[in-house]
């Protein structure tokens, strides 16, 4: 292999790692926008919360 051949294949594959590495950063963007929106959804949803429930254990042996 020349000198030329090399360096357009070593050109190219620089360009895939870096597409890569910039594809993965966008999910991990995208990760977090819905990771913060599930996290508002459950903060926002209201549960019911029975007065005497934990108060109890039944135990049958």
């Amino acid at each position: 292999m020349d000198v030329a051949a090399a360096s357009i294949v070593m050109s190219q594959s620089k360009l895939q790692q870096e597409v890569g590495v910039q594809m993965m950063s966008k999910a991990k963007e995208q990760m977090a926008v819905q990771s913060e929106g599930l996290q508002k959804l459950m903060e926002s949803a209201e549960v019911p919360q029975h007065p005497n429930l934990g108060q109890q254990l039944d135990v049958k042996a």
